[in-house]
């Protein structure tokens, strides 16, 4: 069967009237080039929505370390104030 369709295809060709090869090659490749630059957009708005995600995670990391200094902060003022009225209670 494919060889029927060859031959059809080269005695058209032949009579310069259409080559049946180009005209598959050439779907071929249009819906090929379609299908990439498809993907190629859903590629570009995946590295956009990374990016948002990180400048997102890069806010979240600079929250974590303000708290973790205003957590350190809490743990000085705690250990001296309660330290100190220990040491009163301790002196009385």
């Amino acid at each position: 069967m494919v060889q029927f369709w060859h031959s059809c295809g080269t005695v058209l060709a032949q009579f310069g009237i259409i080559s049946f090869t180009t005209i598959i090659y050439s779907i071929f490749v249009h819906y090929i080039t379609v299908w990439r630059n498809i993907g190629t957009v859903f590629l570009d708005i995946g590295l956009v929505w990374h990016d948002i995600g990180t400048v997102f995670l890069d806010i979240g990391l600079v929250w974590h370390d303000i708290g973790s200094v205003w957590r350190d902060i809490g743990t000085v003022w705690y250990k001296s104030t309660h330290s100190s009225i220990r040491y009163k209670i301790l002196l009385k």
